[in-house]
């Protein structure tokens, strides 16, 4: 303790002071001090005692919200001379600011901005402390309850610490206040706004969750706390990226999402801003992708397909008759102009059909031979009706709601 202890024993600060100090103790527990902020926590108190000496002289403190510091406050003594510097340390003695005092005044309380502001966060303790050089205040037992203001409070446990000018501050006597402070406020709230919204359906394949932040991210945190699951499922491979310029993180799938499927995106309550302010909690919101789309539905076959019943007489364009060889029978493929033939070979027919300018559908239209004028055939997504010697058929074009009867017609293989 050195020359601190001994100015207490020897009275040094006066006995008087020091007594009417004692008998103004508050009971042991939280202490309001200021309510509004910016907040500090000894706004409204005055020190007790005057000694003599040169020490770092601080506090050490805590706070129960993201809280921003922009200043270092400390009581100057009338007989007080020489530069100050203030300093904020983690609890284990790394530097975290420092500032020199300007423009002082006689006494009385002395404040001095940050060159920037200083972020604490929830469940680190802090210490500020200022070296004194010739004379200091304090007032005794004025750090036995825990003094709080705002989102700013003294740290539970021994306080009111000190060491040589300029050192780390760790010793403690009679839980002094040495009326050293800061200036603070709390920093707003870590705000996610997702994309695509919570419930969102019918999005394509290629969707891409998106989250927006209310303030510039540490990157790192956001890349591994940003995730995306299949409903019911496992997770799915993404990579995600950050735009600074508008704060925005995007997830990108590394293949096409599933179809009529549910997703979940997540972020991780480690998620944080530049400036180290958390979410205060995880955060989630689902989606779902758009259900593939339905096969045409089969409509009924007419209920005759005799010559009268001829496409021409349905108020369709004139077939164009095309023949194509098989083994032993030839399969011929009446169609209407909008028809085109995609591939052939010995003993199945691909054709497309489609309206004009859109993209074909794919069909298959084969023929089977068991023996001679005995044929069996196979359409393959539309409905059917035959009556020998021709097979009637009705499907949608592409692209199409509208459907038409086409006409396919068997005949035997000429030698």
């Amino acid at each position: 303790m050195g020359r601190l202890r001994s100015a207490v024993k020897r009275g040094r600060l006066g006995l008087v002071t020091i007594a009417v100090a004692a008998a103004a103790l508050p009971a042991a527990g939280p202490v309001a001090g200021a309510t509004g902020c910016p907040c500090s926590l000894f706004a409204g108190s005055t020190p007790a005692d005057v000694a003599a000496g040169s020490f770092e002289l601080g506090v050490r403190i805590e706070v129960t919200a993201p809280t921003a510091v922009t200043a270092i406050r400390f009581w100057k003594d009338v007989r007080e001379s020489g530069a100050h510097a203030g300093r904020v340390w983690t609890d284990s003695g790394t530097e975290l600011a420092q500032i020199a005092f300007t423009s002082e005044t006689a006494s009385g309380w002395q404040e001095q901005a940050l060159a920037s502001p200083l972020t604490l966060l929830p469940g680190s303790i802090y210490v500020v402390s200022v070296g004194i050089n010739t004379n200091y205040v304090a007032t005794i037992d004025g750090l036995a309850g825990q003094v709080s203001s705002g989102p700013l409070q003294t740290a539970a446990g021994p306080n009111g610490v000190y060491a040589a000018n300029g050192d780390f501050p760790t010793s403690t006597w009679l839980a002094q206040n040495y009326f050293v402070d800061v200036v603070a406020d709390p920093l707003p709230a870590l705000d996610a706004t997702p994309a695509p919204a919570d419930g969102s359906t019918g999005l394509p394949s290629s969707a891409a969750p998106s989250v927006t932040f209310s303030r510039p991210m540490d990157v790192a945190s956001v890349v591994a706390g940003f995730t995306l699951e299949r409903t019911g499922g496992g997770s799915v491979a993404a990579t995600v990226s950050y735009d600074g310029a508008t704060r925005t993180a995007t997830l990108v799938p590394s293949a096409p999402l599933a179809q009529g499927v549910s997703y979940t995106a997540r972020l991780l309550a480690t998620v944080a801003s530049a400036d180290g302010v958390a979410l205060a909690a995880p955060v989630a919101w689902s989606f779902a992708t758009a259900a593939p789309a339905p096969a045409p539905t089969p409509s009924a076959a007419p209920a005759q397909v005799a010559g009268s019943d001829a496409p021409a007489a349905q108020g369709e364009s004139a077939p164009q008759v095309v023949p194509f060889p098989l083994d032993e029978l030839s399969v011929v493929i009446v169609k209407t102009p909008s028809w085109r033939t995609v591939a052939t070979s010995s003993r199945r027919t691909w054709v497309a059909v489609a309206a004009s300018g859109a993209k074909p559908a794919r069909m298959q239209l084969a023929a089977k031979v068991a023996r001679p004028w005995a044929w069996r055939s196979y359409l393959s997504a539309f409905s059917f009706r035959t009556r020998t010697p021709a097979i009637w058929a009705r499907f949608a074009l592409a692209d199409d709601t509208v459907t038409s009867w086409h006409r396919i017609s068997l005949a035997k293989k000429r030698r």
